[in-house]
């Protein structure tokens, strides 16, 4: 047997729950996902190049969006990517008014960045991922309370309506998708 290891066109990816209020009216999150300043300090300040290594045991690569480098025709590397930075992560946090707690998470104005992160178990390389986002994201006074659930019970809590208005159930979620070999637009 010969093992042959080649890239595919599949993705991980940390979702948050940003619908907004009119269109959301009765959706469930902890409001503090919205802040732009906690999304962005959650990418300085976790290291996915380490996420490979332990979660996929290095057979992936580190991307910057839904569309992989995989599909070289059609990928553009954006402006904005997010290398591991935890002084960053700190820095952003600081400015933008959380203040460390006691308990080392951190709070605004009776805010607190923990969050619910839901990994689906049918997948242990996103468990482990969401176990290692949470590591990281401590250090920083962000924390994530895993949540390992089903694939049926993600998608109930992601696509929950209540009067036939979007009413999604989380605060952030891992998954991943793939796509054909040869075409994007199947993503």
């Amino acid at each position: 047997i010969t093992v042959l290891k080649s890239p595919s066109p599949s993705y991980s990816e940390m979702a948050f729950n940003l619908c907004p209020e009119d269109l959301c009216p009765d959706g469930e999150r902890n409001p503090a996902v919205l802040d732009p300043a906690v999304r962005q300090a959650t990418a300085y300040a976790v290291d996915r190049a380490r996420l490979n290594e332990i979660a996929y045991q290095g057979t992936s690569f580190v991307a910057n969006g839904l569309l992989p480098s995989y599909y070289r025709d059609f990928y553009t590397e954006p402006d904005q990517t997010y290398p591991y930075a935890p002084e960053l992560a700190n820095q952003i946090l600081d400015e933008a008014g959380w203040v460390m707690g006691d308990d080392g998470v951190r709070e605004k104005d009776g805010e607190r960045l923990s969050f619910d992160l839901y990994a689906r178990s049918e997948s242990p390389e996103t468990v482990q991922m969401a176990k290692l986002i949470a590591e990281s994201t401590a250090d920083i006074g962000i924390e994530y309370n895993v949540q390992v659930v089903s694939t049926d019970k993600l998608t109930e809590l992601t696509v929950r309506k209540v009067d036939g208005k979007p009413a999604p159930d989380f605060d952030t979620f891992i998954w991943g998708g793939g796509g054909d070999p040869y075409d994007p637009s199947l993503l």
